[in-house]
């Protein structure tokens, strides 16, 4: 594969030096680096909505009990939507195992999994860097000596939606709304109300 036309990727990681990989199509960081950051953005995404929820008390509809648990397990509809987002890779190498360590490990500073979960994904992950060095995905005499890079997105990632400004002013006019209207109902019976007791004494 000819990769001669695309420029490296910008990510720069933790110790100063550049990702040493192509920059994919549309894109200015590599396959690996590209989805990360929309991983990244998503958690970051989640947090703020978590954050709305607990700031204005309106996090209830999205946590719900499950039919036939007795009360003992709970569905988190915000987790689960951005899990769902983030589609965690099939741990098939170093590289999908630390995709998902950092997924977890972010979600579990952000407190988007609940200890349990984290302990159970985490020990999920374990199994996974157990059993690696036995697999064998390719063929050897299949491998090719020359490594090949992605250059183009096969599967995009979703992209959570994201609360901010414009949309939690937006919340927060309707909001407003909604308690006029029902402060005005309320008014509205209880002038009836007197006029009804009013008519009866007369």
């Amino acid at each position: 594969m000819n990769n001669t036309k695309h420029e490296q990727c910008s990510h720069m990681k933790v110790n100063g030096e550049l990702c040493q990989g192509f920059s994919i199509t549309d894109s200015e960081f590599c396959y690996f680096h590209h989805r990360m950051r929309i991983r990244n953005e998503n958690l970051r995404r989640a947090l703020n909505q978590r954050r709305h929820d607990v700031t204005n008390n309106t996090g209830q509809q999205r946590v719900k009990q499950v039919p036939g648990s007795g009360g003992k397990i709970w569905f988190d509809d915000l987790s689960a939507e951005v899990f769902d987002a983030l589609q965690l890779p099939v741990l098939e190498d170093q590289e999908s195992v630390q995709v998902a360590l950092n997924c977890v490990a972010r979600a579990i500073v952000s407190q988007l999994l609940s200890p349990a979960q984290a302990k159970l994904l985490l020990y999920n992950i374990k199994l996974v860097m157990q059993n690696l060095g036995g697999m064998s995905i390719v063929p050897l005499e299949h491998k090719q000596l020359e490594p090949r890079y992605a250059l183009e997105e096969d599967d995009p990632l979703p992209t959570i939606s994201d609360s901010t400004p414009e949309v939690l002013g937006e919340f927060e006019q309707v909001k407003e709304l909604v308690a006029s209207t029902e402060e005005t109902s309320v008014k509205e019976v209880e002038e009836g109300t007197v006029k009804e007791a009013e008519a009866e004494a007369a």
